[in-house]
């Protein structure tokens, strides 16, 4: 169902409550208008509207997540554990990427 804004007042927009004044946001003519025919109005598609994507950036288990907010000078001790010696002048996730390979991750 094609939706259009009153005769009186071209220049509306409309939102679910109703048609609305494009600058003040004053409620002009109420009424109950969905989604799909406000987005019929702006001549959004199905196909422009983004699914959303799992993000991969996210820790896979606790203790990964634990490692991440560990300090150097904390990487260095847990890599010592392991009889390894880290260089601290070398950036956190060089560091971080070090520490996982010597449990396997």
């Amino acid at each position: 169902m094609a939706i259009s804004p009153p005769n009186w007042a071209k220049h509306a927009v409309p939102s679910p409550n109703g048609w609305r004044h494009p600058r003040t946001g004053e409620m002009l003519k109420p009424a109950r208008i969905s989604q799909e025919d406000i987005d019929e109005f702006y001549g959004v598609k199905e196909e422009m509207i983004p699914t959303p994507q799992m993000l991969t950036e996210a820790p896979t288990s606790e203790e990964d997540f634990v490692l991440e907010h560990m300090t150097k000078v904390e990487l260095e001790e847990v890599a010592r554990t392991k009889g390894v010696e880290l260089d601290r002048r070398l950036r956190k996730e060089t560091l971080l990427e070090q520490v996982k390979s010597l449990f396997g991750r």
